[in-house]
């Protein structure tokens, strides 16, 4: 049975008026007496949180980070500051890529999206170095250890998920010009805890789908059992069919906990909590999950 201790720093939702609860996501996490840092919110938020539940990050070992947006990257560097000392960083090496996502479509001459927002990392890898980073960037699984594997480029093997249509990055071409391109969120990168008998999915945002992540969980660790699901499953945008979908998929599923938060949204996690009921929690700053 996987043990492990989860504690949301930062999440859309909280209840607690002493917590700030903003578009982000941040979790500690104990397992196999490691601290572990996932994901650096949108802002020093996770860090004021962290404070006010007595917890002192200076006991984090590692940091990972699910992917290169800004609501995933956001206080890192803050965080580099306040530890003041030299960390290993796990996550996929696109991270640092210009990230935009489009909000009025495309103009007809050359696909080159108008009214972009940025939503990458807001240093680079350079800039996080000199605060005492050092990353170990994998595109393949990496094993941090026998039962902490970060699943690298997560295939996306079924018919209905997909990167939402509005994500591009910024690409340098021919004589330092530069244009958009899709961005198919390839460094989408989750955590998997497990031992003999069972796993944990940990996810930032899911881009890739819930279903192809779960599915390569399985398929890397050729176990079934699921103690818990627990992130983004970005579901926040997508309409009736897709959610009904997903939680169809899920329930197929061996689940014995499932923790939607962030940009699962609002209406999706109330449709997985009634589908799972008391097996579902919805996620909130300043939950602790014990699994």
């Amino acid at each position: 049975m996987v043990k492990a201790k989860i504690t949301v720093l930062s999440d859309n939702n909280t209840d607690n008026i002493k917590l700030k609860n903003e578009h982000g996501l941040s979790l500690i996490i104990n397992f196999e007496n490691k601290n572990m840092l996932f994901d650096c919110s949108q802002t020093t938020a996770f860090i004021e949180n962290a404070d006010v539940l007595n917890i002192d990050l200076k006991i984090i070992d590692k940091i990972i980070l699910s992917h290169g947006h800004y609501d995933h990257t956001g206080g890192l560097k803050e965080l580099l500051v306040k530890l003041n000392r030299n960390i290993d960083i796990y996550a996929h090496p696109l991270i640092f890529e210009k990230k935009y996502s489009i909000d009025s479509g495309q103009s007809e001459k050359n696909d080159t999206p108008i009214e972009s927002r940025y939503v990458g990392s807001k240093f680079d890898k350079e800039t996080y170095e000199r605060y005492g980073a050092k990353f170990i960037l994998n595109v393949e699984p990496y094993y941090l250890s026998e039962g902490l594997i970060l699943t690298g480029l997560v295939p996306m093997e079924n018919d209905f998920e997909k990167v939402e249509e509005s994500f591009y990055k910024k690409i340098t071409i021919a004589q330092n010009e530069e244009c958009y391109i899709k961005d198919n969120m390839e460094d989408d990168n989750s955590l998997i805890l497990k031992d003999a008998s069972s796993i944990a999915v940990i996810t930032g945002c899911a881009h890739r789908g819930i279903i192809n992540i779960i599915n390569y969980a399985i398929k890397l660790t050729g176990i079934r059992k699921i103690k818990a699901l627990i992130g983004g499953f970005h579901l926040k945008n997508s309409g009736e069919n897709l959610i009904e979908r997903t939680i169809r998929e899920l329930s197929k599923f061996d689940i014995d906990l499932i923790v939607p938060m962030h940009c699962t949204g609002s209406y999706a996690s109330k449709k997985i909590k009634e589908e799972f009921g008391g097996r579902c929690i919805i996620g909130y700053c300043g939950l602790d999950i014990k699994i």
